[in-house]
């Protein structure tokens, strides 16, 4: 059975009307909702992301910062490494006393030591290089120590070794010894007399070439200066 509506027509669009009003409504509040929900959000994230790249750059400051102090500490460890080499060579070859210490501990029993001495073998000086010199920029002490090495590396060390002994063999074994000591880089027997008014006393004189110290060139066979390991 089909409806009759009896209301007027006008009425009924007016009715019709105020539906899609409310329609309206309601669709036009959801958007609002929708776009203050998404102001909020955005606004919130943002204020997240400004913290954070407040946070990094303030972790860019302090890296900077270190970065610069790290530098520094690397210039300055330079420096001193510099002057550490040239109070290292001004040192060399061997502290006297680590030279004393070691041949007295060899020293046989029927041998007596007269004289210690360390000296310098007279040399040619060498022809000044191009790595040698004055570079701007180097610390006094390096200036320094380029300034001894200049002088002292073309003259090498050699210890002087006299005394008195009665037994050969104990001698020589005296020279196997030094030629095994970490100072040491070759002993040699340069005299050997006998006393006047003695018997079996003999006078000798051993030459010793002493290894180059830390931070001092050795020499090639050829005479030429190279760094020591």
């Amino acid at each position: 059975m089909n409806e009759i509506n009896f209301l007027p027509v006008e009425y009924r669009r007016k009715s019709f009307d105020r539906k899609d009003q409310r329609r309206q409504a309601l669709m036009v509040g959801a958007l609002f909702l929708t776009i203050g929900a998404s102001y909020t959000y955005q606004r919130a994230s943002n204020a997240s992301l400004a913290a954070e790249l407040d946070e990094a750059r303030s972790l860019h400051r302090v890296t900077l910062s270190q970065f610069q102090e790290l530098h520094a500490i690397e210039a300055e460890l330079v420096q001193l490494s510099a002057d550490a080499g040239a109070l290292a060579y001004l040192e060399h070859p061997w502290p006297q006393t680590q030279i004393v210490a070691m041949v007295a501990e060899k020293v046989p029993s029927s041998a007596k030591l007269t004289q210690l001495r360390v000296v310098r073998i007279p040399n040619a000086p060498r022809q000044r290089r191009r790595e040698d010199e004055p570079t701007p920029g180097k610390t006094p002490f390096a200036r320094d120590e380029a300034a001894l090495r200049e002088r002292y590396d073309a003259a090498p060390f050699q210890l002087l070794i006299t005394g008195v002994t009665e037994d050969h063999q104990e001698l020589h074994n005296f020279l196997t010894e030094l030629d095994r000591s970490a100072l040491i880089q070759r002993a040699e027997l340069t005299s050997l007399d006998g006393l006047e008014n003695t018997v079996n006393q003999f006078e000798f004189v051993v030459t010793c070439s002493l290894k180059p110290g830390y931070g001092v060139r050795a020499r090639s066979a050829q005479g030429n200066s190279v760094a020591s390991e």
